[in-house]
């Protein structure tokens, strides 16, 4: 069958895409990972605006608190880091 046999057979079925397993599961993974990163990037945003607005810190201290969460979230459930369980805990003081 050729391939303008085989379009006109995907619109009569009204199949838009064909995929693989694999390439959802590559799509599913790039989608979390951008989700997850744009999540602690809005996380650490909030964070800087909350420490400015309500504590006076500036672009500097800003930038400090921001690397030090990042080494931290780098070391996270390592032998020398800590447990998601700790910042559950430390999150709810």
């Amino acid at each position: 069958m050729s391939k303008y046999h085989e379009e006109k057979e995907r619109k009569r079925l009204g199949i838009r895409y064909s995929l693989s397993n694999a390439d959802i599961q590559r799509i599913k993974f790039e989608a979390t990972k951008e989700g997850t990163k744009q999540a602690f990037r809005l996380l650490l945003g909030l964070t800087c605006l909350v420490l400015h607005n309500s504590f006076g810190f500036g672009q500097k201290r800003c930038e400090v608190v921001c690397d030090r969460m990042l080494a931290m979230f780098a070391r996270m459930d390592t032998d020398c880091g800590i447990t998601l369980k700790q910042i559950e805990e430390a999150a709810d003081k």
